[in-house]
């Protein structure tokens, strides 16, 4: 059984979020294998040829962190509910 999984994610979008108080809304969708990076992106298109991740921040400086077109790692390690 895996104990986490690794995608590639880039900035699609970002816009005003929808909740007061919050700042940008961060927009990220899976890479594409046709964007001319051959390689990197068409192994993890293979495996994720299409997934979206919305955020709506409240940190401005995690806000200043993502700019549009910018490409990020995403790790999904699972929460291992401690024992009783």
């Amino acid at each position: 059984m895996l104990d986490k999984v690794r995608g590639k994610f880039f900035v699609v979008g970002i816009h005003k979020s929808p909740y007061q108080g919050a700042t940008p809304r961060i927009e990220l969708g899976a890479v594409s294998a046709d964007d001319g990076e051959k390689g990197e992106n068409t192994f993890f298109n293979q495996a994720t040829p299409f997934g979206e991740i919305k955020m709506d921040l409240t940190n401005p400086a995690v806000a200043e962190f993502f700019k549009l077109g910018d490409a990020f790692y995403v790790d999904f390690v699972r929460v291992v509910k401690p024992s009783t």
